[in-house]
């Protein structure tokens, strides 16, 4: 089961194994979060490192341009009862990847 909270943008992570490692050009995003916010929650788990932190799973590209857009909070479905945390972090996502194809 997840849940949708607001979250502090500074309380989340890049999820280390995230295989975009270029989010390209934020700038059209950004402006787009500054005028109408985040229209789809990040995905996030707890962070194991930090104990009130947060690692993105997906959606990486509307973390950065929120902070981009000097957002403090965005919306963000969070995974926790039914997900290890370490589990997570230790399996490289394609998700990203696989929407960005045409």
């Amino acid at each position: 089961m997840t849940t949708v909270y607001s979250l502090p943008v500074a309380d989340i992570r890049p999820h280390p194994h995230n295989p975009r490692r270029d989010l390209g050009d934020l700038t059209e995003l950004a402006e787009s979060i500054r005028s109408q916010g985040v229209l789809q929650p990040v995905t996030v788990v707890p962070d194991p490192d930090a104990p009130t932190g947060y690692v993105c799973l997906l959606g990486h590209r509307r973390h950065a341009a929120s902070v981009v857009a000097g957002q403090n909070l965005i919306p963000a479905d969070t995974w926790g009862a039914d997900i290890e945390a370490e589990q997570s972090l230790s399996t490289p996502l394609t998700h990203d990847d696989d929407e960005a194809l045409p």
